[in-house]
């Protein structure tokens, strides 16, 4: 009994091996058969598309009563000329299931069965069923309609952008000479902003005189502020005076805003334009405006340097009706004038020591008011000479040299000697 039970569950194991082998080989060539489709499939379609065949509209329907059981109504095939049979593949297939006699064994104690077991049956695979199709809407395909190529579309020509009216440069219509007073007229929109454009048709022209009265380097600023604000010693600055001339308008006039103020060299370069209009040499206020009639003293001031083209122009630009002009005011007169002789004096009295007593010492002995030795000292001696010398120039007898006195001591050329005294013989010092 034993032997019949072992006999019996080996055949079982060969069996289930058996279905399971046979479940893998049918998959398998189910596998094989889809792919053998898609190829043959794609065979047929290039074939298709080679051979160009004529195309037509098939239109399905769908009746009411092949709608109703689920199907359609066959359609109109006459005239349809199916393609040339396809020739299947001969792709060679081998599937190696290996030996299906090949003993299995196993643990007896998992394989082993005790008594008359009947095998249990496997249930069989049953095909699924097959779907059914779902009704499908009316279409209509035209692969004319697909292919056909678009008519090309013409391109717009592309609109010319019209130039812009040329707007000529600035012209230089004057060179005003340092002090002389010189007219011109601008134009500005009712904001009072310069009417650069003629677009604009509302606009007033306005009348300005402009002098130039002041020219300050460096040095000047320095003598002048040095001690109130810390000068970097690059200052320099225009001084001139500007006149608005019977204008009865509205706006606000701000010279800076309607015409352009520029220093300029005279090769023409304005890279030095300088700063805002102010009303004060330095530390003024700017956006200053004018009224009308009332001259207002303005100031440019720029940067100085000695190392670049200095500046010889305060350049004026006016718009006139879309011409822009340009007038250019000299900095600083070309005549130099003559020196005030009495500015290269300074006022000596007693106790002052210097070169310039030395020298009126000198003087003064030379004219015979003063004897001795000249020693630079501002002493009695010396204001006593001095005062002999104011007698005789007929100006007042107060002992101090003063800038006139001198002037007037060192134009004289000749005195006769005058009556020594025994102390003016001594070989002393004049002082």
């Amino acid at each position: 009994m034993k032997r019949q039970s072992s006999e019996r569950a080996r055949l079982r194991k060969l069996r289930s091996v058996y279905r399971k082998r046979i479940a893998i080989w049918a998959i398998v060539m189910l596998i094989i058969g889809f792919i053998l489709g898609i190829v043959a499939d794609q065979m047929i379609f290039n074939k298709k598309d080679k051979a160009a065949p004529e195309v037509r509209e098939i239109m399905v329907t769908p009746t009411p009563a092949a709608a109703d059981e689920g199907g359609f109504e066959e359609p109109d095939m006459e005239g349809f000329v199916p393609d040339e049979e396809q020739q299947e593949p001969d792709d060679d297939i081998e599937i190696d299931l290996g030996d299906l006699d090949k003993e299995i064994t196993s643990d007896e104690g998992d394989q082993a069965t005790t008594g008359d077991q009947e095998t249990t049956a496997e249930p069989e695979a049953t095909d699924a069923p097959e779907a059914t199709a779902e009704p499908e809407e009316d279409y209509t395909i035209s692969m004319e309609a697909a292919t056909a190529t678009p008519e090309p579309t013409a391109t717009p020509e592309p609109t010319p952008t019209p130039e812009p009216t040329p707007v000529p440069g600035p012209t230089t219509v004057a060179v005003v000479p340092f002090g002389e007073t010189y007219e011109f007229t601008t134009q500005i929109n009712p904001d009072g902003t310069a009417r650069f454009s003629t677009e604009s048709n509302d606009f007033e022209t306005l009348s300005f005189s402009l002098t130039m009265k002041d020219y300050m380097l460096p040095s000047d600023f320095a003598s002048k502020w040095g001690n109130v604000y810390k000068l970097q010693g690059t200052e320099a600055g225009a001084g001139f005076e500007l006149t608005l001339h019977d204008y009865t308008g509205t706006a606000s006039i701000v010279p800076q805003n309607i015409i352009k103020i520029v220093l300029q060299s005279e090769s023409g370069n304005t890279e030095n334009p300088g700063f805002q209009l102010m009303d004060a040499e330095i530390a003024g206020q700017p956006d200053v405006s004018v009224k009308s009639n009332e001259p207002k003293m303005l100031w440019k001031r720029y940067t100085f340097s000695n190392a670049g083209e200095p500046m010889e122009y305060l350049a004026v630009t006016t718009y006139n009706n879309g011409a822009v002009q340009t007038i250019l005011f000299e900095l600083k007169s070309d005549v130099v004038p003559t020196p005030d002789p009495a500015d290269q004096y300074t006022t000596l009295s007693r106790g002052t020591k210097s070169d310039a007593v030395l020298d009126l010492q000198k003087q003064l002995i030379e004219l015979g008011y003063l004897s001795g030795k000249a020693d630079g000292s501002y002493g009695e001696k010396t204001q006593t000479a001095v005062s002999k010398a104011q007698k005789d120039f007929g100006m007042e007898e107060n002992g101090t040299a003063t800038p006139d006195f001198q002037v007037r001591l060192f134009a004289e050329t000749a005195k006769p000697a005058a009556t020594e005294s025994p102390e003016d013989s001594t070989e002393a010092d004049a002082n």
